[in-house]
């Protein structure tokens, strides 16, 4: 693959045995992996980005796929910029890996998993909130095209199959390249969680996707009365542009 490739997953489809739908527009979450030029070794940036959530709703659990050639156990992880805490404080993220040994519900097994915090409110992954990593893989070679995998049927497997239909070849179940669990998700009068995945494959792009601009309005105290300034910004990372 060439250097700098752009690959993005839209997390539109619910694979919750319930069937919760979200109530906003899809995509409801958005993860971009992208090879990273400006440095000597071979690394991906990771940008997961909540597009679609509404009211209450956050995420817990993301899950993504590895070329089953490589070792998940063996990646590096950088945590890069996050819009919901401070990458210098203590990282409410966990990341596990493990070759097919990662189960998000009904779906298969994954080879990633960030657990992000749930009982903080303040630091809950919620709409429009991002987090950046990068990942390498010392003594190895990996790019953005190496998490472009599905989920597999059983644990262990390296079966990407993709779906599974039946002899009429109706699909009975569909496997994903992403996966997440979103929690606090209105369905009548309950409060429930639901699982969603990309149902339409990799969308391959000529640039990077671009986090839409986020005003921050800031009152600033001046003599005789108070001014508004509304300042916009993109968010930017320090080694790899996103425009």
């Amino acid at each position: 693959m060439a250097s700098g490739a752009v690959l993005l997953l839209e997390l539109d489809s619910v694979f919750d045995s319930d069937k919760v739908v979200l109530a906003g527009e899809t995509p409801w979450l958005r993860v971009q992996a992208m090879d990273v030029v400006e440095v000597e070794t071979d690394t991906v940036e990771l940008l997961f980005h909540a597009t679609g959530l509404t009211g209450n709703e956050f995420i817990s659990e993301w899950y993504l796929n590895l070329n089953p050639d490589l070792d998940p156990t063996a990646l590096e992880f950088d945590l890069v910029e996050s819009s919901f805490f401070a990458p210098e404080a203590l990282s409410p993220v966990g990341v596990s890996t493990g070759y097919s040994t990662l189960k998000a519900n009904g779906n298969g097994y994954f080879d990633i998993e960030f657990s992000f915090e749930t009982a903080a409110t303040d630091a809950r992954f919620m709409n429009g909130d991002y987090i950046v990593y990068e990942v390498s893989l010392p003594g190895g070679s990996l790019s953005a095209a190496d998490f472009d995998f599905y989920s597999t049927q059983s644990m262990g497997s390296d079966a990407n199959i993709g779906a599974m239909t039946n002899p009429q070849g109706t699909v009975i179940k569909e496997f994903f390249a992403t996966g997440a669990h979103v929690q606090s998700v209105a369905s009548g009068e309950m409060i429930t969680s639901t699982w969603v995945g990309d149902a339409d494959g990799t969308i391959v792009l000529t640039e990077p996707y671009l986090i839409p601009e986020v005003s921050q309005v800031w009152f600033v105290g001046l003599v005789g009365g108070l001014a508004l300034i509304l300042k916009c910004r993109a968010v930017r990372h320090a080694r790899s542009a996103w425009r």
